[in-house]
């Protein structure tokens, strides 16, 4: 009876002995089931996390790229203004200065009557039979030099430079003279604005090319 009560007894310990480790088993199981699970999940999130920092730095660099290229654009941009700006600036105060000194001259009584004796003898030769009328301009300046350009007309007039030369004066809006061949189409204005532009043309090859006339 006794041998019987122990039998039972191992018998009891050992299922014990066995659900114990069934249980220890399947509880490491779960464990390592559990810890593989949040490592698999845990390298998905880095993984993730690695494609989003990609991403963004790729963004970031695209974005420095183009904000580069547009800063490089506007400095190139500024400079060519820049450029622009100065050329067109020294242009008008060259052509300012010079169509001052122009207009300076064509109301110097010496210098007219070169210019119009020049005139004359490139435009006519002298065994031409043809009449040229010039026409004085006067840009009413000042009552002084109304009357200083009527007594010049009168002067050369009275000169005789040549044959076939007529004398008067106009009112205009610039100084200058107008040739005109009588009893012809053609007619042709010196003024200040015109000798100026004639006189840019004939600029040296470099400043002209600054200026672009």
């Amino acid at each position: 009876m006794a041998d019987q009560t122990t039998t039972e007894a191992s018998g009891v310990q050992q299922l014990i002995d066995r659900l114990r480790r069934e249980g220890v088993d399947k509880g490491q199981t779960e464990a390592d089931a559990v810890l593989e699970a949040a490592r698999r999940q845990a390298m998905e999130l880095l993984d993730d996390a690695q494609t989003r920092a990609d991403a963004m730095l790729k963004a970031a660099q695209t974005e420095a790229d183009r904000t580069r290229a547009a800063g490089e654009e506007a400095i190139r941009l500024a400079g060519r203004d820049s450029i622009l700006e100065l050329t067109e600036e020294l242009r008008d105060n060259c052509t300012q200065t010079l169509q001052r000194l122009v207009s300076h001259s064509l109301k110097d009584d010496e210098f007219l009557r070169r210019l119009i004796l020049e005139i004359a003898r490139r435009a006519v030769p002298d065994d031409a039979d043809a009449r040229l009328n010039f026409q004085l301009l006067d840009d009413g300046s000042s009552p002084e030099s109304d009357v200083a350009l009527r007594e010049f007309a009168e002067s050369l007039a009275g000169q005789s430079l040549r044959d076939g030369f007529t004398f008067e004066v106009v009112d205009s809006d610039v100084p200058g003279v107008r040739v005109q061949v009588v009893d012809g189409d053609l007619e042709v204005d010196l003024t200040d604005e015109t000798l100026t532009h004639v006189l840019l043309k004939h600029l040296s090859p470099r400043f002209r090319a600054i200026l672009d006339v």
